[in-house]
């Protein structure tokens, strides 16, 4: 061999040199926000050299901040796999995991990092997170506590413990340990905001408001804090203070629908109509799936009396749900059928509704409003049926269906039928008011009926 051959690197020098370069074109990648090109850069220092734990978790981390959180969870598992004795790698792997709302494939990983590392508080902020979002209180204390016992400070245990006690509808402890969270770290975002949803769920709203105002303080840039803090202002009857912390997210983010859907909502219930049209309709620019966007862009082109682009919004609507089961839902499709009603498409709330009660079949609020429209529609056999159906679950609402059903029946000239149902009614409900215009009303009904009546046995009389 040539002597100059020697002073050459062989080729198991020359492979981890390389994966080097590559994990540091990789980290300038990354910082400069080059993520595909990041990955790229650790696939191939990985590649040369696949036991090296420190680049499959850089590439678990280029993978998360791409929003990639499945492979960014085999990365992180690679990663702990060649790093035994380091809890960063299980966390992260844990953390993507909490995201991915997988929280019992979570714990294992976080009982590991708390056991490798137990004064890593954020291992135990997690595996209390895991523990509540599981339900499973006794053991999300118990983890709290062996906490308490091995860290010194706890600011993150303390705000993970707040937002489970929120779940269990426990405000005052909840409220307490935020508290405590900001007198062991005071600048910790967010957690006034927590705060003030505590102070406000125990029905102290001033002091909640005055919470918002400070967080915004220390964090003014924070959009959601700014929301909630708009949402609290507008339930205590203070729209103005309102619709400036909206107009002000509208500023931060002038992409993001939900601010602008805020302030179109506040803006219209103000009577404000042509700007509250002007938020609405850049927000559905932005996003039209947003909660509650087209109904309330329908509502607000309803009240200027645009109806064919209102009714046009609202079946586009109904088209894109997907869910007709959940009682927000439910709720939400009642106030669109009612403005479908409103842009004279009866029929078409009509349908939404027999659509609802296919997954809601008992609710009182559905069928009241079903039964309703369905009369508006013309459809008075599918109206009966419902009144019927809602009488069997909500025995409550006899005089709700008698008064439909006493109507139809004046309407389509059953009046025997009318009558009888009429003086029922009256014996169960004497003084309601309805029932007794109902007979006014049944009575000129009678009236006309019998005119009729008389001209035709007139127009049968053979001449004289």
């Amino acid at each position: 061999m040539d002597e100059r051959d020697s002073d050459l690197p062989n080729d198991r020098d020359r492979a981890p040199r390389a994966g080097e370069r590559h994990a540091q074109r990789a980290a300038e990648h990354f910082r400069r926000g080059r993520l595909a090109e990041a990955e790229a850069e650790l696939r191939k220092a990985i590649a040369g050299d696949p036991d090296r734990g420190d680049w499959h978790f850089n590439l678990g981390m280029t993978l998360d901040a791409a929003g990639r959180l499945d492979e960014a969870v085999v990365a992180f598992r690679e990663a702990a796999e060649r790093l035994p004795r380091r809890a960063e790698a299980r966390l992260a792997e844990a953390t993507v995991l909490c995201r991915l709302e997988r929280f019992s494939d979570a714990l294992p990983a976080l009982t590991a990092a708390c056991s490798l590392d137990p004064t890593c508080e954020p291992a135990w902020a997690r595996r209390i997170e895991a523990l509540a979002a599981l339900n499973r209180r006794d053991d999300a204390e118990t983890a709290y506590y062996l906490a308490q016992q091995r860290l010194e400070k706890m600011p993150f245990c303390l705000v993970a413990m707040g937002d489970a006690q929120m779940t269990w509808d426990n405000h005052e402890r909840a409220a307490w340990c935020y508290r405590e969270a900001l007198n062991v770290e005071p600048q910790l975002p967010r957690v006034r905001a927590k705060l003030a949803r505590a102070l406000a769920a125990i029905g102290n709203s001033d002091a909640a408001a005055r919470m918002y105002i400070e967080e915004l303080r220390h964090h003014p840039g924070d959009v959601q804090t700014l929301l909630e803090c708009g949402d609290l202002l507008a339930s205590l009857h203070r729209p103005g203070e309102a619709v400036e912390k909206y107009r002000r997210a509208v500023e931060l983010a002038p992409t993001l629908a939900a601010p602008r859907v805020r302030l179109g909502m506040l803006l219209g219930a103000l009577g404000r109509l042509d700007q509250a049209r002007a938020e609405l309709e850049t927000a559905y620019a932005f996003d039209p799936d947003v909660a509650l966007l087209r109904t309330t862009l329908a509502g607000t082109l309803v009240a200027e009396d645009e109806l064919v682009a209102a009714l046009k919004l609202l079946r586009e609507d109904a088209s894109r749900r997907s869910d007709f089961a959940s009682e927000s839902a439910a709720i939400e499709l009642v106030r669109v059928a009612e403005l479908l009603v409103r842009c004279d498409a009866a029929n078409d709330a009509t349908d939404l509704l027999l659509r609802v009660l296919t997954d809601r079949p008992r609710d009182p609020a559905v069928l009241r409003k079903l039964m309703v429209v369905a009369f508006a529609a013309g459809r008075p056999r599918v109206a009966r049926g419902i009144a019927r159906r809602l009488l069997r679950v909500d025995p409550t609402a006899d005089l709700a269906v008698g008064h439909n059903l006493i109507l139809d029946a004046i309407e389509s000239r059953r009046l025997s039928i009318a009558s009888a149902r009429l003086r029922a009614a009256l014996e169960r409900h004497p003084g309601d008011a309805g029932l007794r215009a109902l007979r006014v009303t049944w009575w000129f009904a009678f009236l006309r009926n019998r005119l009729r009546l008389r001209s035709r046995v007139s127009l049968n009389r053979p001449a004289l």
